[in-house]
């Protein structure tokens, strides 16, 4: 599974749009998940390559 992480820095204002607060909401639920590893590529937006631990 793939995401865009940043959303054109939204992700990380202080008021970030609508979507904006959405990606910074399924990031921090990523980052916390135990059952899946992570690893962002700062490529543009940012992809995050996920992946579910066996």
């Amino acid at each position: 599974m793939w995401t865009t992480t940043f959303f054109q820095g939204q992700a990380y204002l202080p008021n970030p749009s609508a979507n904006g607060g959405a990606i910074a909401q399924f990031n921090q639920f990523v980052q916390a998940d135990p059952r899946v590893e992570q690893v962002l590529l700062p490529l543009r937006d940012g992809v995050t390559l996920i992946r579910r631990v066996a």
